[in-house]
């Protein structure tokens, strides 16, 4: 029945187009995650997984396996978005594209006299257990840092907080719950951005720049200004603003807006953190007619690093993309709301980012239909919300 319950699971995956749901699965964790990235590795297409995890650290060695599995599985072609949901569902629920579901209750593995799985292909039904996900999905901790919330919960069941916490059976469970969502909402939240290859963006000759061909032959993502590579991984966050700028007029006489520097070099080392996507392409200005060429996009995957050898020595590994591609200036300005965007780094919405990748790969497939994202339907009818059995 195990095996039945897993392959049921992976032809659920495999027909989807544009997104699957999921919650943590029953039973043998590893198993499940393993084989589900198999499968994704498979799938040719995007797809975005939207995975409902629970906020609690009793559920902290299920929950950091499937962190560790999602994380693997973003690195590749495919998207994840996370919530950690105040009230996660008391079943395993898996949708794949508001067509199909799967529910399961109890363990297939250890022989629960109360296990029993389905399948449902009954589009009300489907769109309704969509709904119910989608609002749980919309109320929890929103894209909590992967790399933080496994720290997380590999240290607070050992901290004076925890052990306070669970000293009463019933009470103690509701303090947890408590102390685990306000602790969840103070960790980095993923962030989306757009960086800018062209040694013009930072301020320097053409001769200074280090290429996108480069970042995406060491699959790096790098800091401007290379003469300023010792002070930024230095002290330069102590240092007073006039220390700063005196410091960085000695190497760039050039700079104009020295609190620009400084404040792009902290985004670099405080903003911009493990599993954040990035687009690079070229800024634009607002008086420009001419179309943004996208070079790629992809998802950090470490800390910054100082590498000696590169030209811009101040860097962070990346999985890119390539892409490429030119996108018509009047639909990078709706996509991403920026009459001009200068700054050799800035911040974007998840949506404006989303907007950004369809619009690369709708141009790459010619025409093709565009590649849907979740839209969550915070106003659907929750009345079946608890008839999945």
């Amino acid at each position: 029945m195990s095996g039945d319950w897993l392959a049921q699971a992976m032809q659920v995956v495999e027909r989807a187009r544009r997104d699957v749901r999921l919650t943590l699965p029953p039973g043998q964790h590893e198993l499940f995650w393993s084989r589900l990235l198999e499968r994704a590795e498979l799938i040719p297409h995007r797809l975005t997984f939207h995975a409902l995890l629970p906020a609690t650290p009793l559920a902290g060695r299920e929950v950091t396996r499937a962190l560790a599995a999602l994380f693997e599985l973003e690195s590749g072609r495919h998207t994840v978005s996370l919530a950690a949901a105040d009230a996660p569902f008391p079943w395993f629920l898996l949708i794949s594209d508001r067509e199909t579901a799967l529910g399961a209750v109890g363990d297939a593995y250890d022989g629960d006299d109360a296990y029993f799985v389905q399948v449902i292909d009954e589009s009300a039904r489907v769109q309704d257990l969509a709904a119910s996900f989608d609002r749980r999905f919309a109320a929890g901790i929103a894209e909590p840092d992967i790399s933080a919330w496994r720290q997380w919960l590999g240290e607070f069941p050992r901290s004076k907080a925890a052990r306070s916490a669970v000293s009463m059976l019933e009470r103690g469970r509701k303090k947890l719950d408590r102390v685990a969502r306000r602790t969840i909402r103070t960790l980095p939240k993923r962030g989306f951005w757009i960086v800018k290859p062209s040694p013009a963006a930072w301020g320097l000759s053409e001769h200074e720049g280090e290429p996108f061909a480069r970042w995406l032959k060491r699959g790096t993502i790098h800091l401007g200004w290379p003469k300023l590579a010792g002070l930024f991984h230095g002290e330069f966050r102590r240092l007073p603003l006039r220390a700063f700028r005196e410091r960085a007029l000695a190497h760039y006489p050039e700079i104009e807006d020295a609190v620009r520097v400084r404040a792009v070099a902290r985004a670099f080392f405080d903003t911009l953190h493990e599993r954040d996507r990035v687009i690079a392409m070229d800024g634009w200005t607002a008086k420009q007619e001419a179309p943004v060429l996208v070079h790629g996009w992809g998802g950090v995957q470490g800390p910054v690093e100082l590498r000696e050898d590169a030209p811009w020595p101040i860097c962070r590994a990346v999985r890119w993309r390539t892409a490429g591609v030119e996108l018509p200036i009047k639909l990078v300005r709706e996509a991403t709301g920026k009459l001009s965007a200068t700054y050799p780094l800035h911040r974007l919405t998840p949506e404006a980012f989303r907007d950004l990748v369809d619009a690369v790969e709708n141009r790459r497939r010619r025409g093709a239909s565009p590649q849907l994202s979740l839209t969550l339907d915070l106003f659907a009818n929750g009345e079946e919300e608890n008839r999945l059995l």
